[in-house]
């Protein structure tokens, strides 16, 4: 079945330079950026435990193997929730670790 919209996969790199992959895009888009409806950014964010990982800040989480940080709030976009479960339910499998989500949450009811 296809989609009802066109899917546009970016990959942007730099943006710990200066958001260079997002400046670039937005000066050259290879579409109109007036029609773009959602956009689903997957950044590397996280970091594995291991035996000696210690962060005594209790907003940050470190994640074991096997598991992913959730940062979309999906307590607010529900609408991800769904797609999110079964992508990772059929491929990956992961254990989806939503403490972001609920810490932004308990900051803003």
């Amino acid at each position: 079945m296809r989609p009802k919209r066109s899917i546009v996969f970016l990959w942007m790199g730099g943006e710990e330079k200066g958001l260079w992959g997002s400046q670039y895009f937005v000066q050259f888009p290879p579409i109109d950026v007036g029609k773009i409806v959602a956009n689903l950014n997957m950044d590397m964010i996280g970091r594995t435990k291991n035996p000696s990982s210690v962060d005594s800040d209790a907003t940050h989480v470190l994640v074991n193997q096997g598991e992913a940080l959730v940062v979309v709030p999906t307590s607010a976009a529900t609408t991800w929730s769904r797609p999110l479960e079964a992508v990772n339910g059929g491929y990956q499998k992961l254990t989806l670790n939503h403490f972001y989500d609920v810490t932004v949450a308990r900051r803003h009811p």
